[in-house]
């Protein structure tokens, strides 16, 4: 049997309920993650100079926060609103594939994206598939180091 103690000395967590513990830490640091704010410049691909106007509710028991973006603007938004804005907001742009005979046969979806938050302070190594950067010490690489 799989046990967990808890804070309450007389209480142990057993199977389901160890995973629903484990799971509310995890949904907590993702929370605090994606809670955290970016600055950036709001593009709105679709309407340029438009106002781009969506509620966004993250998880469970988080409230419907309501955002109103104008385009070329410079906003600070949860990097979990940034995300949603640069991977989710579009819309799909069907078209046929025609076979030999000139029939359609097959129905292609191209992504078209609505906007973009570009973001102004760093780049998340999450998004471009880096999990490991290396630091480079610079008396190593002796051909960047100017001598005086």
């Amino acid at each position: 049997m799989i046990a967990q103690q808890t804070n309450d000395p007389g209480k142990v967590l057993v199977g389901a309920q160890k995973n629903k513990v484990t799971s509310k830490v995890n949904l907590e640091q993702l929370r605090a993650r994606d809670n955290k704010k970016v600055k950036g410049r709001f593009n709105y691909l679709e309407v340029p100079g438009g106002i781009l106007e969506f509620s966004y509710r993250a998880y469970k028991g988080d409230p419907v926060m309501n955002y109103s973006l104008k385009d070329g603007e410079i906003y600070e938004l949860p990097i979990g609103v940034a995300r949603h804005l640069n991977n989710n907001v579009g819309r799909y742009e069907h078209k046929y594939l025609l076979d030999a005979q000139g029939k359609p046969s097959t129905q292609a979806r191209i992504r078209i994206r609505r906007c973009i938050f570009e973001n102004l302070e760093f780049v998340d190594i999450e998004d471009i598939g880096m999990t490991h950067i290396e630091e480079v010490d610079p008396k190593s690489i002796p051909s960047l180091i100017k001598k005086a």
